[in-house]
């Protein structure tokens, strides 16, 4: 039934009036999670939201004071798409849902497979479509890396061991932002795979890194501490060597990768007035990296050349903050700390920035991740 599924979602045409895209982020509902779609349009602003269930049950973690209101499971990547295959987690049962993308309807996404991920509250997942590989990064009383096989025939098959990660003690239900997975991805080559790991809080956080050989990801990390990043959270590849790491202590860090997988700090970026940067957002087009902090509404921009701040752009007020964002297009794509999307035009700062309100749309709590789909 699932190869029907995927057979018919590869043979969809393409109208004269699709759209550009759509946008994509979780709906980590301990009821029954699902992927929220909206329509791109043409002039990069959004159409009306849809759901797609994802075939398990999301979660909310906890804080000191109790469930979260926002960010329900700490982490960058909850939702990651390269071409049109889909891959999402579901927290709540413990599984990774793999979807394809049909290109002439992007905001109803065909759900494929799902598949034990091993361990306990998948948070984040990184695909690499040159090994064929989707990696989940586990966040619960059992930690670690997973990673499955997959094939346009057949359905997800899990490969290699089950890779633990430092994360100590953890409480069910979980208890965060400290001591959690924070984000797990491919390098820009595909010959690594990374994962950040906040730590508890005071000390610096860690950087896994698990290189890839002939297709296959190692049992054995590369390990690293890289000094002066405490909480380590969400982070992007500039290239190879040089990555951005957010961090809430003070915004983010340059950190430098080694021929040897090996993570440094290189420089500190520090973002004047910053509260909570913990997300970044990259655009390939200017190789610049954008900061999103969830108690400032404005998008900080680093360049990458000089390793500094190359300008501040207002946000939404009554946004209060934000979390996940992507690019796509000339648009960057941000969710509020309030109930909605925030649109800046990257290319043309005097156009927007624009929202939308998704009060109407459910429980800002469980809505994590953010990912983009472009025809």
């Amino acid at each position: 039934m699932k190869f029907l599924l995927l057979l018919a979602s590869c043979a969809f045409a393409l109208p004269q009036n699709k759209p550009a895209g759509a946008l994509y982020f979780l709906d980590s509902d301990p009821a029954g999670a699902s992927v929220v779609s909206l329509p791109i349009r043409q002039n990069g602003l959004l159409g009306h939201p849809s759901r797609t269930s994802t075939g398990g049950l999301g979660l909310i973690g906890n804080n000191m004071n109790g469930p979260v209101t926002v960010d329900p499971v700490f982490s960058q990547g909850a939702v990651t798409i390269k071409g049109n295959r889909l891959f999402t987690v579901n927290p709540g049962s413990n599984t990774l849902a793999y979807f394809r993308i049909p290109r002439n309807d992007p905001t109803h996404p065909v759900l494929i497979d799902t598949i034990d991920t091993q361990g306990t509250v998948p948070n984040t997942v990184a695909y690499s479509d040159k090994n064929k590989l989707a990696c989940v990064a586990n966040t619960g009383s059992k930690p670690g890396v997973q990673c499955f096989r997959v094939s346009d025939c057949s359905s997800l098959q899990a490969v290699g061991g089950f890779k633990p990660l430092p994360v100590l003690n953890q409480t069910t239900p979980l208890l965060g932002p400290a001591n959690t997975v924070s984000q797990v991805l491919f390098n820009p080559s595909e010959t690594a795979l990374f994962v950040t790991i906040k730590g508890d809080g005071t000390n610096d956080g860690f950087i896994f890194a698990y290189p890839v050989v002939d297709g296959q990801v190692q049992e054995t990390p590369v390990q690293s501490r890289p000094a002066g990043v405490p909480v380590t959270f969400g982070f992007n590849f500039v290239t190879d060597s040089l990555a951005v790491v957010a961090t809430p202590a003070y915004g983010a860090a340059f950190v430098d990768i080694g021929a040897d997988f090996t993570a440094t700090v290189s420089t500190q970026v520090r973002v004047p007035g910053q509260r909570a940067v913990c997300w970044t957002a990259f655009a390939e087009a200017t190789q610049s990296t954008y900061l999103l902090d969830a108690g400032v509404a404005a998008l900080t921009t680093v360049d990458p050349q000089t390793r500094a701040i190359a300008r501040t752009v207002p946000g939404i007020p009554t946004a209060n903050g934000y979390f996940d964002g992507v690019v796509g297009g000339t648009k960057l794509y941000a969710l509020q700390a309030s109930s909605g999307i925030t649109i800046f035009d990257i290319q043309n700062r005097s156009n927007g920035p624009f929202t939308v309100d998704l009060t109407s749309f459910g429980n800002r709590a469980s809505w994590i991740g953010m990912a983009v789909y472009m025809n």
